[in-house]
This record gives structure tokens, sequence and C-alpha cells, in this order.
């Protein structure tokens, strides 16, 4: 019996997409907590604005648990060198959760995590400030070759 339901599992459906750095944002029950990206050119990556001129926002969770998910491209055409500020908002329902927040990078290395309340619930409010959580900065190495570092 054991065995059949094991054999009756399929695999879920992979969310997001895979860039030169990624962000993803899950927290721990229901409410609409946002992930926000800011770009070094300028552009504020949310859910209002799900493509930036890097990269997008390719998940939107607004029911619970996350997760949110932005990358950024791998094409040094599109890429920008630069500080990319990631923050979160509390849109609705998710006071007195608490948020983690993953970088992973394509060129390999520990991921950055950061695991914070989600503060109170802000609504349209909190998008044009939203809470800080860290940095990532694409800059070139001393080889001319493109890396991201999170802090």
């Amino acid at each position: 019996m054991a065995e059949q339901s094991l054999y009756a599992l399929a695999t879920p459906t992979a969310l997001g997409s895979r860039g030169f750095f990624t962000t993803m944002l899950t927290w721990d029950g229901e409410g609409d907590v946002d992930l926000h990206t800011f770009e070094p050119g300028g552009a504020h990556v949310y859910y209002s604005n799900m493509r930036g001129q890097v990269g997008m926002l390719d998940v939107d969770n607004v029911v619970a648990n996350g997760p949110e998910h932005y990358y950024a491209s791998c094409d040094p055409a599109v890429l920008q060198e630069g500080t990319y500020r990631i923050g979160i908002n509390n849109y609705a329902r998710a006071t007195g959760r608490t948020a983690t927040v993953q970088v992973t990078f394509a060129q390999g290395g520990q991921p950055v995590t950061r695991v914070l309340g989600v503060g109170a619930e802000r609504g349209n409010g909190g998008n044009s400030t939203p809470i800080p959580v860290l940095t990532v900065n694409v800059a070139k190495d001393a080889n001319g070759k493109l890396v991201a570092t999170a802090q």
C-alpha cells in the first residue's frame, strides 16, 4: 500500500526561472508579502511592475507561504553592474509572520539567507518604502568577469 502511494507521487512543477542571481521570498503562513527589487538603472520590480530593465518577478503569491521569485538576466548585454536593493512589504494579512529571503548565484557559492519579521500591514503604502532586506552587488572581477555578491 505504501509503495503504491510512493509511485503515485508526481514531481511538482518547478516555479521560477534561474538567473545570474535569483531571489526567493517565503513566509510562514497566510497573508500577502511582496518581494521588491530596485535595479541599478532605477527600475522597481514588484507585483505591479513585474518586468524590470534587467530581470523580472516571475512568481507572485498573494495567498500564503510564498514563494515570490525575482531573477536577473544572465545576458551580459542586459545585466547591469551596480547595487540591487532587495526589500519586502507586508501587503495584507501577514502581521506576525516571519519571512525568509534567499539569494542564489549562477556562478555558484553559498546562498545568502535572511530571516526577518514582515512588520505591520502596509498595503500600497509600503510599495515605495519596503523593509530593506539585503543588497546584491554586480561588478566585474580582476579578469573582467561579472560576479554577484550579497550582503
